[in-house]
């Protein structure tokens, strides 16, 4: 998983700057989703559903002071379950911290390396205050370095899972030399000297030169990223690895440049934010060069992958397995009606949107106010419909309630509610939340 990645800044989804290479070839070796989206704008309730094909109100981690209910199955315990023999995890974002369930069923859940690696400051102690935090750091070599020790060491122990998370195109934008300047067309102008390169950097009086400069830092983080999995996947066909190993590229959600009137993450539900990347490749198994236009999203991994290594998919999932559309034994999706697609935001306004088709419902649920797009005429969402189309706002409003009230239901099963779900917060734990973004 590629933290902070917007699927427009990928090159094989439409992008026209050399940003990902290898991620490229990746997609040409295997399947790519075209219509993929996120659960949510921001990564605890996407990686939780990804892992759990439950909705992030069902599972339950939906802010930094709540934690996915105990009694949530993720899916490396289903593979354990299933005789994998190894299951490890090598994350670098604090929002993916073991004390929010995310560690259950992994042998190994490692949390804590790269912050040490890093000289990061990982505890409260009052004389590492000083150490710089994660945001600040470039940390996805030190992923691809701990990941190819791991399979170097148990890559050929029997069948295993792997999940890893990039950090790095997260803000602030800090990539290494050359990515720094690769994607900046006027990398000497005098905006460009400045070393403060945070997402404040686009202030209300931004200038189009500002915003250059820092989307290109962006892009410069995307592409460094992609050559440290470039590294990744060279080093399974060194193992010879390559061949029986499937592999699942997939981002969390996406970032905003002012495309409506913000930064970073986390606060609306527009395309920006919830349309991310999902590319598979199994050599010999799934089809080359493959394109897949049926929706997708963060509910769907966990039957798929299941589904991939021949167990029946759980139940319990909220999701389904898009194995059928990878291998083209079932027409895409021709039903009168398309597939909804659910998507959640966890901020106070706790808003929630409905894809159906060519169209688009966003809803705050607690103001009851609209937003209603047409994609296929308006992909940037900037033209609301809802007062023009009162007919369809109310069709859609109501697929959207009736989703709202199941996963309400669903989620008393897994006991949500209730003091035993909240995990106790250091005082480094409120202030790496605070330099994420995720708290004032």
């Amino acid at each position: 998983m590629i933290d902070t990645l917007r699927a427009d800044h990928v090159g094989c989804y439409g992008y026209d700057k050399p940003t990902t290479p290898n991620l490229d070839r990746l997609a040409r070796e295997g399947v790519r989703f075209t219509n993929f989206h996120t659960a949510s704008p921001w990564t605890m309730p996407s990686v939780m559903t990804m892992l759990t094909s439950l909705h992030p109100t069902v599972h339950g981690a939906t802010s930094a002071q709540r934690r996915a209910s105990l009694k949530v199955r993720t899916l490396a315990e289903r593979l354990k379950d299933s005789g994998y023999a190894r299951t490890a995890a090598i994350t670098s974002n604090p929002m993916v911290n073991s004390r929010y369930g995310f560690a259950q069923g992994f042998d190994l859940y490692d949390d804590y390396t790269i912050f040490f690696a890093h000289e990061l400051n990982l505890f409260a102690v009052d004389d590492v205050d000083h150490r710089k935090s994660i945001t600040e750091a470039v940390t996805s070599q030190t992923v691809t370095r701990m990941a190819s020790e791991w399979l170097g060491k148990h890559g050929r122990d029997g069948p295993w899972f792997l999940f890893l998370l990039y950090f790095d195109p997260h803000d602030r934008y800090v990539p290494p030399s050359p990515w720094d300047r690769k994607f900046d067309p006027h990398p000497g102008a005098e905006s460009r000297k400045r070393t403060d390169t945070g997402p404040h950097l686009l202030h209300p009086r931004v200038t189009p030169d500002e915003l250059e400069h820092a989307i290109a830092l962006y892009d410069g983080e995307i592409g460094y990223t992609d050559h440290c999995i470039g590294q990744l996947l060279a080093k399974l066909e060194t193992l010879t690895l390559r061949d029986n190993t499937l592999v699942l590229v997939t981002s969390d959600h996406g970032e905003e440049f002012l495309d409506h009137g913000g930064v970073r993450h986390g606060h609306t539900l527009y395309g920006e934010l919830t349309r991310g990347i999902l590319i598979l490749r199994h050599p010999g198994r799934l089809p080359a060069g493959k394109v897949v236009a049926a929706p997708a999203y963060h509910l769907d991994v966990t039957p798929t992958l299941l589904d991939c290594t021949g167990e029946k998919t759980d139940p319990e999932c909220q999701g389904a397995s898009r194995l059928a559309a990878m291998l083209g034994k079932t027409p895409e999706r021709r039903a009168p009606e398309p597939e909804p697609i659910f998507l959640e935001a966890t901020t106070k306004e706790a808003p929630r949107a409905l894809v159906l088709g060519r169209h688009k419902l966003i809803l705050d649920t607690a103001s009851r106010q609209e937003e209603l797009y047409d994609l296929k005429a308006d992909p940037g969402e900037k033209t609301n419909l809802a007062a023009k189309h009162p007919d369809l706002s109310a069709k859609l409003r109501g697929i959207l309630d009736a989703h709202v009230s199941q996963c309400a239901a669903l989620a008393k099963k897994y006991h949500i509610e209730g003091d035993a779900a909240r995990p106790q917060l250091t005082r480094q734990d409120i202030d790496a939340l605070r330099q994420l973004g995720y708290l004032q």
